[in-house]
Parts: structure tokens; sequence; C-alpha cells
């Protein structure tokens, strides 16, 4: 076992982590009466974020494979972006099954402008955690996109508030995911970091 491969196992233990309280919150929705037709943006968002975590989760083993040494110095700063990642994905806008909420729709609503902050702050962090592992990824071109994603997600939120004060959460569901769909398509194709070469 590598150097690389050692380290990386506590990682894929917190990744394991934040997929298993995505899928606990899927199982939840999907427990629910008629959730196609009435989650089908709740179902999409928890998609992505565990579709997300796979991309970040290549995007650290393209840059950390290449790696010959890892000092811990290295290590501390992937394995804290993967901590608050776990941080934001609990605070996601659809209820847990501890929660024992069953007005799905409201409490998306009333959440999803709030989780614009946390996760573009995490946006806005894990960029910069990366460079403790590999200090030239400011050079690359995909360094700073997440970083103009993140400050938008942030300033987003009271935007997506005022909208769904306005319009309704229906309203929102309608537009939102489907433009968002074509949006993420583009940017997972475009990323070189989520392709594993050997």
């Amino acid at each position: 076992m590598s150097v690389f491969e050692y380290s990386s196992i506590l990682i894929a233990i917190i990744a394991g982590q934040i997929v298993n309280e995505v899928l606990q919150r899927m199982v939840f929705i999907m427990k629910q009466d008629g959730w196609i037709s009435r989650y089908y943006a709740e179902m999409y968002f928890l998609s992505f974020l565990i579709v997300f975590l796979i991309g970040y989760f290549f995007n650290y083993f393209t840059i950390a494979s290449t790696l010959e040494k890892i000092t811990v110095f290295n290590f501390i700063g992937p394995c804290t972006s993967f901590c608050i990642l776990y941080f934001v994905v609990s605070f996601a806008p659809i209820p847990h099954p501890r929660e024992n909420n069953t007005d799905i729709e409201t409490y998306f609503a009333v959440n999803v402008p709030k989780f614009c902050l946390p996760l573009g702050t995490f946006s806005l962090l894990h960029q910069f955690l990366m460079l403790t592992l590999e200090p030239n990824l400011t050079s690359s071109t995909t360094f700073w996109t997440p970083i103009y994603w993140g400050l938008i997600a942030i300033v987003s939120g009271p935007l997506v508030k005022r909208f769904i004060d306005k319009f309704g959460i229906r309203l929102f569901k309608i537009l939102v995911i489907p433009s968002h769909i074509g949006f993420a398509v583009i940017v997972f194709i475009q990323n070189p970091n989520l392709t594993l070469t050997q």
C-alpha cells in the first residue's frame, strides 16, 4: 500500500459518512406518498450533492495520486475540507429521518436560501485548503472557478428567499431545476480533474 493510499483511508471514511447522510434523506423522501411528483426537486438536489461529492473525491485523487510523498501539512487541508463538507451536507434543506418532519416541501422552501451560505463558503474554503496539498493549483484555470461560484452562491441566498416568498416554492422548482441540470453538466464535462489517469 502506497503512502497516498494509506493516508486516503480517513478521507474515504469521511466521504462514506457524507454519502450516508445524503442517502438517508433520499430514503426518507422515497417513503413519502407520491414522492416522484411532489418531491422531484428535493430528490434532484440530493442527487446533485452525491455527484458533487464524487466529483470532489475525484478531484482530490487526481491531485494527490501524482505526489510521491504526503506530509501531515499536505493532508490536513483536504481532510479538513471533507470534514467541512460533512457539516455542509448535514444542513441540507431536506429533513433527516431523525427529525421526523414530513412537511418536506415547506422545510425545503425555508432552508434552501439558508443553505446557499454554507455551500458557498465551502466552495471558497476548499480551494484554499487544497493548496496545502498542491501549492501550484492557483496557476490552473479551474482553480478560480469554484471561488466565483462560491461567491455567487453566498450572494444568491437572499435573492432565492425573496423569489420563493414572492412566487412560491413550486415555481422555483420548475424554473431552477432544469436550468441547474444544464449548468451542472457543463461544469462537470469541462473539469479536467474529474478524470483519473494511470
